[in-house]
């Protein structure tokens, strides 16, 4: 059996080709490149051909038995009643709504029971908030569906609006101990049920559709696992699925996340708590990680060196500056979307592969 894996991750799309029989795998991974001045927003049409791209050259000429699909969590776009992108896709990454979010943070209540209810801390990572500022900016949220990346991917293979429960509990708009839309965080937001993808389990599966065949060059029919999470499927990809068992990842970002039996939520606002495929996560993670590394050869270096001159030499360095990776604010533990990033400790004999050590 072969099974095609697909992702839209935050900075690229990968593609996976893995044989159950013999145990083996073929993978391509291509970048998206920048879509719009502001570079952390996504052309949701962009990333899914991407995607699509390189997983039909994987499996060209091959029998799929099945399509397995991955995103991000976190992100949000909206989209017309034919189901075509109205605006960019704001990934988790976008801070646009950390001046809302600190108005909301001034009401202590509000806080701790959006966070009791969600496992969500009132933080312009998450997709709620970042509804409530399309509002501000004028967008009359009830004219368009929302969907976030994954279950966009999902819709253009199988013509379906479903999303999985893992995906959804990183929306903040999900009670994480129900595991359904909470009604109140929807008034809230003056959304419709109507308008939101239906929920589904992890492996609940569609069939690739008939246009969803043509673009990947497969037949009709291919049962298709509706987008999770990439950090959920991590958790089961490395074997962590039993109660206590914590996994560290870097990626764009960074996260540590601990698998529990039941949802696991601190009385003050700190780690946050979401659905895995098989269970509950409770985790930190850091908007900060391979992102920060990106920048800093993009626009510190600026094409004068790259990444073999600048780690030459690199065990003889002793004194490196700290870098503070809030280039795109904090998550956790602080939760403060609005902090900014920068080197402390510069001192005027640091160069410039001290600083990228640092």
């Amino acid at each position: 059996m072969r099974i095609l894996a697909l992702e839209a991750s935050t900075t690229s799309a990968k593609a996976m080709l893995y044989d159950t029989k013999s145990r083996t795998y073929e993978e391509k991974i291509k970048a998206y490149g920048k879509m719009y001045d502001e570079e952390v927003l996504h052309d949701a049409d962009k990333v899914f051909d991407c995607m699509a791209k390189i997983g039909r050259e994987l499996a060209e000429g091959r029998e799929i038995s099945i399509i397995s699909l991955s995103g991000t969590w976190h992100s949000v776009l909206l989209c017309d009643r034919r189901m075509r992108p109205a605006t960019p896709v704001y990934p988790w990454s976008y801070t646009g709504a950390a001046p809302l979010c600190g108005r909301l943070r001034e009401d202590a209540g509000f806080v701790e029971d959006y966070y009791q209810k969600t496992g969500c801390m009132v933080n312009a990572t998450y997709p709620f908030f970042k509804l409530l500022f399309l509002r501000e900016q004028g967008y009359d949220l009830k004219d368009y569906y929302i969907m976030g990346q994954g279950t966009y991917n999902t819709y253009r293979l199988t013509g379906e609006r479903v999303a999985s429960r893992c995906m959804i509990s990183g929306t903040g708009l999900m009670n994480i101990h129900t595991r359904e839309y909470d009604d109140e965080i929807l008034k809230m937001a003056g959304i419709a049920r109507s308008q939101l993808s239906r929920l589904t389990e992890s492996n609940h599966t569609q069939p690739l559709s008939e246009e969803g065949a043509k673009i990947l060059g497969l037949r009709p029919g291919i049962p298709v696992i509706v987008a999770n999470s990439d950090g959920g499927l991590n958790q089961i990809g490395v074997g962590a699925i039993k109660e206590n068992v914590m996994t560290f990842s870097v990626g764009t970002s960074g996260a540590m996340r601990i698998s529990t039996a039941k949802p696991m939520i601190p009385k003050s606002p700190s780690t946050w708590c979401y659905l895995s495929p098989k269970g509950w996560l409770s985790g930190a993670a850091t908007a900060g990680c391979c992102n920060c590394i990106d920048w800093f050869v993009e626009h510190v270096a600026a094409g004068r060196t790259d990444y073999s001159q600048l780690e030459q030499g690199e065990d003889e360095i002793l004194d490196t500056p700290i870098f503070l990776p809030f280039l795109f604010g904090e998550r956790c533990p602080g939760w403060n979307d609005k902090r900014g990033g920068g080197f402390a400790g510069l001192k005027a004999g640091h160069d410039i592969k001290d600083m990228y050590r640092g």
